[in-house]
């Protein structure tokens, strides 16, 4: 259940509870994976301790991995292919 009414239809809401609770609205285009979710949840909510996180680069920031970033360079992969 969510922790509040979301700010924007057709989110998935996902929450995360470590130190703090903490919920996550994706827009259903977002093109994060599943593990960078996570690891968004699980750093925002201090389920997992950001100073001692794995690529810790200080501050707010949290760094995914993105091999592919938007969805025309999606595009643009598949059409090489």
């Amino acid at each position: 259940m969510a922790i509040l009414e979301p700010l924007l239809q057709d989110v998935d809401v996902r929450e995360y509870k470590g130190r703090f609770r903490v919920q996550l609205e994706i827009p259903k285009s977002s093109t994060l994976t599943e593990r960078d979710l996570d690891r968004v949840g699980a750093l925002s909510s201090w389920e997992v301790n950001p100073v001692t996180a794995e690529n810790y680069e200080g501050g707010r920031s949290v760094i995914v991995s993105s091999l592919i970033s938007t969805l025309s360079e999606i595009a643009l992969a598949n059409s090489i292919h």
